[in-house]
C-alpha cells in the first residue's frame, strides 16, 4: 500500500512543529503565517463547493452510467469512445479516470480478460453472478 501524498496543510503542520523546536528568528511572525494558511485550507475544505471542473465531472459520470447501461455488456474505454456520441468528446485518459472513481464508489465493475480491462454496471455484474 503506497503512503498517501502531504497535503499543504500536512506541510504547514510539519513545518510549524520544526519552527517551534528551532531558534529560527522571526519565529512568532513565521507561525501565525502557517497558522492562518492553515486556517484558510480548513475553511477552503469545509464550504463543500464543487469546482467547475467537479460539477462537469458528475455529469460526465452519469452520461458513462447511461451509456454503460445502453451496451448492456463490459465494454472496454475504447469502444466507450468510438460508439458513443458523447464520449467520442473525451480522451481515453479523462474518460479512465472518471471510471477508476466510479469503480471505486462501486457503481462500475471493472473485470479484466486478457490484459484488457472491461467496464460495466455493478448491478448487471451481481445479476450475471446470480443467474
Amino acid at each position: 500500500m503506497m503512503k498517501d501524498k502531504m497535503t499543504k496543510k500536512d506541510w504547514f503542520e510539519t513545518i510549524s512543529a520544526f519552527l517551534e523546536e528551532s531558534s529560527f528568528e522571526p519565529k512568532e511572525e513565521a507561525l501565525n503565517f502557517l497558522s492562518h494558511e492553515i486556517e484558510l485550507l480548513n475553511k477552503k475544505s469545509s464550504s463543500g463547493k464543487k469546482t467547475k471542473n467537479q460539477k462537469e465531472n458528475e455529469e460526465i459520470k452519469k452520461l458513462i452510467l447511461v451509456a454503460l447501461e445502453l451496451f448492456g455488456k463490459p465494454v472496454t474505454v475504447t469502444t466507450m469512445i468510438k460508439e458513443n456520441s458523447e464520449m467520442n468528446k473525451l480522451s481515453p485518459q479523462k474518460l479512465s479516470a472518471l471510471l477508476k472513481q466510479l469503480v471505486e464508489s462501486e457503481e462500475v465493475v471493472r473485470t479484466v480478460e486478457k490484459r484488457v480491462p472491461y467496464f460495466s454496471l455493478a448491478k448487471e455484474e451481481e445479476e450475471t453472478v446470480e443467474e
